[in-house]
């Protein structure tokens, strides 16, 4: 099945790749909701109107990902309408809000860290033993 690949806020199917930058270009339309949680996280509901759904399922034109500092994104949703990306976006803050889920978060964070540190230590104590 070759379906198109660009589609509008409301799920209609563009044809001309310019007219979907047109659209990804402004600002306003891109945006569904966007806002800082109470630990600094960020989190994002845009427009992409690139479908991500790559031809298995209904097209996948809207994206919800959360961010902290520098760690890129620590979570990520797709949906076809903007309904359920104003839903999921909201699911997702009630979900992040939840400071269990925050705490949650950080462990891992922190344990990813250390593990990082420890394979960095073993890497220059083997290095030592080489030269």
């Amino acid at each position: 099945m070759n379906r198109p690949l660009f589609y509008d806020k409301e799920g209609n199917p563009i044809s001309d790749t310019l007219e979907w930058a047109r659209l990804f270009e402004d600002r306003e339309y891109r945006i569904v909701k966007q806002e800082t949680l109470w630990w600094g996280g960020w989190l994002s509901t845009v427009w992409l109107g690139l479908d991500h759904g790559w031809g298995e399922r209904k097209p996948m034109i809207f994206e919800s990902m959360l961010f902290f500092g520098r760690k890129g994104d620590l979570d990520c949703r797709r949906y076809s309408t903007l309904e359920e990306a104003v839903q999921g976006h909201n699911l997702l803050k009630a979900h992040w809000s939840n400071p269990m889920n925050v705490v949650c978060l950080f462990a891992e964070l922190v344990w990813q860290r250390i593990r990082r540190m420890k394979w960095s230590v073993q890497k220059t104590f083997e290095r030592g033993k080489h030269e």
